[in-house]
């Protein structure tokens, strides 16, 4: 009741307070139709101005037009009054004399002489007015006052031609009587320097044999046509004594060819010195024969056949491919002192290395304990070594080495079709296949199971494993899978490669999404505040900015880069959409790195332009192409934040209506795999 009688009795209205208002969708609608309104206001208002100074230009024009229409009408005007003086009036009066002389002491004077209203003592002064007056009128009449610029109509008129003057006949003048007469023109002598030919006209096609030219027949003599064919022909005799003839680029048939020492007649190339006759080519050539037998760096390939009676000199490597040579090869030869004496031309070369070998062993069971240098090299392996053919108790028919006999034990055996070479300068034994028995093992004289082979292959070493400098393990399909170096670093080859079957994180490159609620429109020339546009009630709303289609507008943000960044140049897709199903909308942006300590006034580095279309509704996302390099201006640096300016360049899109931006996924390139 007391709250109730202070308000009837109190002189003060209590205070009301707004009710605030609740954000809804609809008042994000009406801001949106708002912002369209002003905006459309704004170009309304930019049309207005552009029509109003167009039609100040076209008044400026129109008044020039009438200013220049007005002068040419004022000389028109004049000229026809001083062309017509002489028939001004054109009266019925048959004694024109008065009338002309009046008209003529009126306005030809005032037209094209000064008048002198008053004439002072003497007398003379007067007469001599009247005297200009008749003169104006004389000249009037002959033509000197005339509008065409003066001069006597012709020389007939002045009564100075001798005689008439017939077509084609130029005056000249005659001294001896002061009279021009008709005469034709000759020229007896013509100075060289008076010759000019530049203002002719061009031929305009090639010059052919039957084209003519003026010439000096023997220099000083008389002045002579001549055809064209004449001086082909003249050329065609000329012996050339120029030592390089860099237009020359073909000759006909030569019947024989000297160069230097080579001489080419015919099919033959020969050479007149005594010395080699060289075919080098350049590096990577090859010489070919025939079309089919080639020679490359020494190596013949593509001979079918070689023929010849005896070869001097050794013959090496593997010859492969004549079964005729293989069957003569295996028809009669021995090894053991026996030299090659099969029908093939190969064993003669071979035979001569046969002999040089022991001259007492043999392969099946017996030692080789001769003096050649196969038995020397190998009577180092052990006290006793033997070749013994296993195959009655090896199944894979390897051949098993034993030393001193020792049947028991690993063996050490070759796979089948294996060999066995002995280095005797570095002590190597190399094998296409060694086979260590289950579970045997591989040692040296202090530890002989430093390697223990399991039946299932697996090695086991006894002791560290260490490795040459800078060496790799692999596959036999990828060999260098890992690489370590001479310092011990690991680098794995192998893209994607795990640890405990995760895959390993790589330094490369990364990305950050920038979403248009991280963005502010700029100062100047902005693009719209953020907008939340929603599609169905209970689905995603469009966080957007929109950037109109009249201008270019631009909106604006910042990253703090990972020290983990090479501070190289970025990459970025534009994640938009549009409001009208059109195509072609480009985008731009640029960067620019800021130091600690440093200004941040500083200008944006160049923008660089990705193009995207619009293919679909209104509500459609587009993801444009990854755009190319984009260079952050100043000095990046670690701990650098850098700003960006995201724009939408309409000098080259053609998309109608505003261009919605729902955010940027930046690409980068890492050099570290964290900030550490």
């Amino acid at each position: 009741m007391k709250k109730i009688t202070e308000l009837v009795t109190s002189p003060e209205k209590p205070e009301h307070k707004a009710k605030r208002k609740a954000v809804t969708f609809g008042s994000f609608k009406r801001a949106e139709d708002r912002q369209v309104i002003e905006r459309k206001q704004r170009e309304h208002d930019a049309e207005l101005a552009a029509i109003a100074e167009t039609a100040r230009i076209q008044r400026v024009v129109e008044e020039e037009h009438e200013r220049v229409i007005k002068e040419q009408n004022t000389t028109k005007r004049n000229k026809y009054v001083t062309e017509s003086l002489t028939n001004a009036f054109k009266p019925k009066t048959k004694d024109m004399a008065p009338v002309r002389e009046q008209a003529i002491s009126t306005f030809l004077p005032k037209e094209f002489l000064p008048v002198a209203k008053d004439y002072p003592e003497p007398f003379i002064n007067k007469e001599l007015a009247d005297f200009k007056v008749k003169i104006n009128e004389h000249l009037t009449k002959v033509g000197f006052a005339s509008s065409g610029g003066g001069g006597i109509g012709s020389i007939a008129d002045a009564n100075d031609l001798a005689d008439g003057i017939d077509d084609g006949e130029f005056l000249q003048y005659r001294a001896s009587d002061g009279k021009f007469i008709g005469a034709t023109a000759t020229v007896s002598i013509l100075a060289l320097s008076k010759l000019d030919i530049d203002g002719g006209t061009d031929i305009g096609a090639a010059i052919v044999d039957a084209d003519l030219l003026v010439i000096d027949d023997g220099a000083n003599g008389t002045n002579r046509k001549t055809a064209a064919s004449r001086i082909k022909t003249y050329v065609a005799d000329v012996t050339l004594t120029t030592a390089a003839q860099t237009n020359i680029t073909s000759v006909g048939t030569l019947t024989a060819l000297q160069v230097d020492n080579l001489n080419l007649n015919g099919n033959t190339l020969s050479s007149t010195a005594g010395t080699d006759l060289l075919i080098t080519p350049l590096s990577g050539q090859q010489i070919v024969l025939d079309g089919t037998i080639v020679v490359d760096a020494g190596v013949v390939t593509g001979a079918t056949s070689i023929t010849s009676t005896a070869f001097v000199g050794d013959i090496t490597g593997d010859i492969t491919g004549n079964a005729d040579t293989a069957t003569a090869l295996a028809t009669a030869r021995t090894i053991g002192g026996t030299s090659f004496d099969g029908s093939a031309n190969i064993a003669v070369g071979l035979a001569a290395t046969a002999t040089a070998l022991a001259t007492a062993r043999t392969i099946g069971g017996t030692s080789f304990d001769g003096t050649g240098n196969i038995a020397v090299a190998l009577a180092t392996l052990a006290t006793t070594v033997t070749i013994t053919d296993n195959e009655s108790t090896n199944e894979n028919n390897a051949i098993i080495f034993t030393a001193g006999g020792d049947t028991d034990g690993g063996n050490l055996g070759l796979e089948s079709d294996g060999t066995l070479t002995y280095n005797p300068s570095t002590g190597v034994i190399t094998s296409t296949g060694i086979v260590v028995a289950d579970d045997g093992t591989v040692g040296s004289a202090s530890a002989t199971d430093a390697i223990t082979i399991s039946s299932g292959g697996i090695v086991t070493l006894v002791d560290d494993l260490l490795l040459k400098d800078a060496c790799t393990i692999g596959t036999a399909t990828t060999a260098g899978a890992i690489a370590i170096a001479a310092d011990g670093t690991v680098d794995l080859d192998v893209a994607g490669a795990t640890v405990a079957s995760a895959i390993i994180r790589t330094v490369g490159k990364e990305s950050i999404w920038v979403p248009a609620a991280a963005m502010t429109p700029t100062t100047s020339n902005p693009c719209s505040d953020i907008t939340i546009v929603e599609t169905t009630s209970g689905r995603p709303d469009m966080v957007v900015l929109d950037f109109a289609t009249g201008a270019d507008e631009f909106a604006q943000f910042s990253i703090a880069f990972p020290k983990s960044w090479n501070l190289g140049t970025i990459t970025y897709q534009a994640f938009w959409s549009g409001i009208a199903a059109s195509t072609d909308c480009d985008w731009s942006l640029q960067g620019v790195a800021m130091n600690d300590n440093q200004t941040i006034d500083v200008a944006y580095g160049t923008a660089v332009v990705v193009s995207d279309n619009a293919q679909g509704a209104v509500e459609e996302l587009y993801v444009a192409a990854e755009s190319g390099a984009v260079t952050i201006a100043g000095t990046p640096a670690d701990n650098d934040l850098c700003y960006f300016r995201i724009g939408r360049d309409v000098s080259g899109d053609n998309m109608d209506g505003d261009a919605r931006l729902h955010g940027l996924k930046i690409f980068f390139t890492t050099d570290a795999t964290n900030d550490a």
